[in-house]
């Protein structure tokens, strides 16, 4: 018994002793930001054993996949867009569209429903929102690993 016991503590003590510790880190780029990255670690690779935080960069990186596996349509090329988080609202993400050249340019608007798991685009009538299809997998990522703070 005081042999397991040993063990246990042992291995207690490697695991969190190795352990970098929880970081939150925000982005230092706007005035507000909205996207934090979640205090628990979470697989980053797909690697059971190899535990990661998000940055974020990498939830930026995370937004902008699943917004390029979407259905989304667009007068530009879909490559030539990018996406940034305008604003939240209960669990409701607001996306600006905009093109990668010109920042300034929006194209669109998306409306991403973290509790329904449901992607819109309101750009033509918000009272009228297109649901889109996207890549599960990739907003099951986002939601792990990355948290969205309310703005208003």
């Amino acid at each position: 018994m005081k042999k397991w016991f040993l063990i246990s503590c042992s291995l207690s003590i490697g695991l969190f002793s190795c352990s970098e510790g929880n970081v939150t880190k925000t982005s230092s780029d706007s005035s507000h930001s909205v996207v934090d990255i979640k205090k628990d670690t979470v697989e980053k690779t797909g690697t059971p054993h190899e535990l990661t935080q998000f940055t974020t960069d990498d939830c930026n990186q995370l937004l902008n996949r699943l917004f390029q596996g979407s259905s989304f349509k667009s007068a530009f090329p879909k490559n030539e867009l990018i996406v940034s988080v305008d604003g939240v609202k209960d669990s409701i993400v607001s996306i600006q569209v905009s093109n990668k050249e010109n920042n300034s340019l929006t194209t669109g608007w998306i409306n991403l429903d973290l509790r329904k798991k449901e992607m819109a685009d309101i750009t033509n009538d918000p009272d009228a929102p297109v649901i889109l299809k996207y890549q599960k997998d990739v907003l099951d990522s986002l939601l792990t690993g990355c948290t969205f703070r309310d703005t208003e």
